[in-house]
Formats: structure tokens, sequence, C-alpha cells
């Protein structure tokens, strides 16, 4: 199957670039991961990318578009997974969910046979990345794109630092509840605290002590809360409101926990 990732919204280039896997794998079996990603927001995507790809069965293309500087000199990768094959643009927005599904080789999208016939300045989603990942899913080798390479852009988006005194890291991610999921690794918080505890925060330029629990249930619409997301990082929930939307809060922004 071929999953899609893209910032297109509810867009006509979301049924575009379907349609062209279609023309040329009439068969395919298409799932949407979402489309919405915030505009051009690569770590949003990068973000999601490493919480849903690993989830699908072995052999599943996994086609992402936030791009914003298609139709530049950017470069365009294949990864070859042990659990999948991923395509898109080549500016980091790929490098973790590939790293969790186990990289076993990269490769650089030149082969032009494999195009569309009018590749267009501005939509390689649907010119390039849709036709690659269709003849990949009817099963041609990831070596036909184009050579393997070593090097590829890599944001990091994981990365967060430790000392004696604090972690830092940063929101990765807003989910539709306005939920923040930061980089920061729940394994981190739980060294020094525990649920019932204040976790003293600084989000940006503002000083919090947030409880920490277990789960959603049970606490009242006058606190923020803190606890390990779905995916095992710190996360920052309002139970009944929009914790993103209360603190001003978006991807990005610094994070810091006190120790």
């Amino acid at each position: 199957m071929i999953t899609l990732t893209t910032d297109f919204g509810d867009s006509e280039y979301v049924a575009a670039m379907k349609g062209a896997i279609l023309t040329i794998n009439p068969d395919a079996k298409m799932v949407d991961i979402t489309h919405s990603i915030q505009p051009q927001d690569v770590m949003d995507g990068a973000y999601v990318l490493h919480y849903s790809c690993h989830m699908f069965p072995e052999r599943t293309i996994h086609l992402a578009v936030i791009d914003p500087e298609v139709g530049t000199t950017r470069g365009m990768l294949v990864f070859k997974c042990k659990k999948g094959i991923m395509v898109g643009p080549d500016n980091g927005l790929m490098v973790q969910a590939a790293q969790r599904m186990g990289i076993e080789a990269a490769y650089r999208i030149t082969n032009t046979e494999l195009f569309r016939k009018d590749v267009s300045h501005t939509f390689h989603g649907r010119d390039i990345f849709a036709p690659v990942a269709a003849r990949l899913d009817m099963g041609t080798e990831c070596d036909k794109v184009g050579p393997q390479t070593t090097e590829w852009v890599d944001l990091d988006i994981l990365s967060f630092e430790a000392t004696e005194t604090e972690v830092r890291g940063k929101v990765l991610h807003v989910d539709d509840f306005g939920n923040l999921i930061t980089s920061i690794p729940y394994a981190e918080v739980e060294k020094h605290y525990r649920v019932g505890d204040k976790l003293p925060l600084i989000l940006g330029r503002r000083s919090l002590s947030i409880p920490v629990v277990s789960n959603y249930v049970g606490h009242t619409h006058r606190y923020l809360v803190s606890l390990a997301s779905s995916d095992g990082f710190l996360e920052i929930a309002h139970p009944n409101h929009s914790a993103a939307a209360l603190l001003k809060i978006d991807v990005g922004k610094q994070v810091i926990l006190e120790i």
C-alpha cells in the first residue's frame, strides 16, 4: 500500500496526486496519514511520520510531501528501510521516520523515465514523487530511481540536552486537541518526578508549575497537566481546552524542564 502525508489540506492537490498514482497503478491501495500538516512545516511533518510510519506493514510505501523548496536544487530521496520505503524531498522530513524503520540504503531520485511526462516546477508531489511511489509499489527496485547516497539533510527533530539542572527540548507537534508534544523523552521526567508532583517548566518565556498525571481523566478544567504522550515524550495538555491556544505556544518553541 501507499501512505500519503502532505500539507495540502482539503484541496484539489491531494486528488491530483492520487490520480497520478492510479494512472500508473490502478490497483494501488492508498491510506491517508494526514493532509493537515501546517503549510510548509517540515518539522511537524517529520514528527507525524516518525509517529505513524513504523506502525504499517513491511513493504508499505510512505509518500511524504511537505516541500517548501519545490522547484529548487533541493534533492529528492527514496529511503529503503527494514519496515518500509519512504519517498519525498531531501529536507529532513523523512529522516527520523526512516531511522525508526531501520534505514538499509538511500537513493537520489534522478531517473526521469519514472516521472510524469510534463514536470511542473511547483508540484513535484504529483509529477515526480507520486509516480515514483506508484512504480515502487508495483515492484520497481529502489536502486532504479537513481544513485545510492549516504548524505541527506537531517533536522534531528528528536534532539534534547540534559544536564544536572535542566533538560532542554522543543515543541515537536501540536495535535488536534491542542496538546503539546515535546522532544523531551518522558524517561527524563521519570528520573526526577512522579505522578502527583509539580513539574517546573519554562515554555517560551513563561515559567509554569504543572501537575504530573497519568491520563486526562478526573482533572478540573482549571489547570494544565503534564503526562507521558502515547509515543513516550513529555506532553503538556489541558483536559478541556487547547493547551497550545492557552499558552500561545507553537511548534519549535523551546521547552525547559528544571530539575
